[in-house]
């Protein structure tokens, strides 16, 4: 298990300043997918798999000693969805104005109700939910909760690592790259892959714990710049991904558990943000791009987006923590 207890009220502000950059570089590859700039951002999916293995770390160190003394499944959920649903279904009926331009009321409405409970939309090569693209991750890492509480909790370090090993090599076995599980298409190759992450996460609290092995700086220079490499190299070169994800991935983690050292303000404000940039960012880019902006505009307009969001949804908090645990959650 961990080394030691977490404290309720210790935030790990390198884990805040990983999952502000990892939401970024999502922004940014979503950027480029609308408008052909940033093309060195189209690996910023890799970000996904990064989100995952903070989760597993964070729900590991603030919930596994709550749930062995006797937090139910359902107490663990709801505490879930009351973080996560209200700035999801901002995000997800932010998404229904563009939908209604490009298909009838009725389908338009029908998706965002499924997406509001969570169930995804299975049918032909589209996102699962197309009222709020991003949201297909958060359906996973949901899945990977309610598994951590049945399921992962109870087995022991060396049962996660082959559970762990199991899903990587189907990935390396079956997968294309690691983007895989947003589409209908591909939706079943998402349990692998985040699941994988999630319990990666999940063992690096277990044998590490709080550990200051890795300086925070590695961390905060190496995930930019792997996505970045990661794009020079050719599409349909799987390994590149893999090697993000199992090797950097980690890596980047354990750098997160030391403390922030340079540009602590704007990097906590960014990992502040993390989770309404992820969530909304994707709607209001289609909505401004009837406008035609450049690119740096539809950048600010998602940041003051989020903060706006993340406003509301704390009620003018700085920070939006973990109301169970006092501990800022990883999406």
């Amino acid at each position: 298990m961990g080394t030691g207890q977490p404290n309720p009220q210790e935030r790990l502000y390198g884990l805040d300043a990983l999952r502000g950059i990892a939401a970024m570089l999502v922004v940014l590859l979503h950027i480029h997918h609308q408008t052909g700039a940033l093309a060195g951002f189209d690996r910023g999916y890799l970000a996904v798999d990064l989100f995952l293995v903070l989760s597993g770390y964070v729900m590991a160190r603030c919930y596994e000693h709550r749930m062995a003394g006797g937090m139910t499944l359902a107490a663990f959920m709801k505490a879930r969805m009351k973080r996560l649903w209200p700035t999801i279904a901002i995000g997800v009926i932010m998404g229904l104005g563009p939908m209604l331009g490009t298909m009838p009321a009725s389908t338009a409405i029908f998706m965002t109700a499924l997406a509001l409970l969570f169930i995804p939309y299975l049918s032909g090569d589209q996102p699962i939910f197309p009222a709020s693209l991003p949201m297909w991750s958060l359906f996973f890492e949901v899945i990977a909760n309610a598994a951590h509480h049945l399921v992962f909790r109870r087995m022991g370090s060396r049962s996660l690592i082959v559970a762990t090993a199991a899903c990587m090599a189907f990935m390396l076995a079956y997968a294309p790259s690691a983007n895989v599980g947003s589409t209908s298409d591909d939706f079943w190759m998402g349990f692998p892959r985040l699941l994988g992450d999630y319990m990666t996460g999940i063992l690096i609290w277990r044998l590490v714990g709080e550990r200051q092995l890795v300086r925070g700086e590695v961390g905060l220079v190496l995930l930019p710049s792997a996505v970045l490499a990661t794009s020079l190299v050719p599409a349909g070169s799987g390994w590149a991904d893999f090697l993000f994800v199992y090797l950097c991935c980690p890596l980047i983690v354990l750098s997160g558990l030391a403390p922030l050292r340079h540009f602590r303000k704007p990097l906590v404000w960014l990992g502040d943000i993390s989770f309404p940039l992820y969530a909304v960012h994707y709607p209001v880019l289609l909505t401004a791009l009837r406008f035609r902006p450049p690119w740096p505009v539809l950048l600010v307009l998602a940041l003051v987006s989020a903060w706006l969001v993340l406003r509301v949804t704390t009620k003018g908090n700085a920070a939006p923590p973990d109301r169970v645990t006092g501990v800022p959650a990883t999406t």
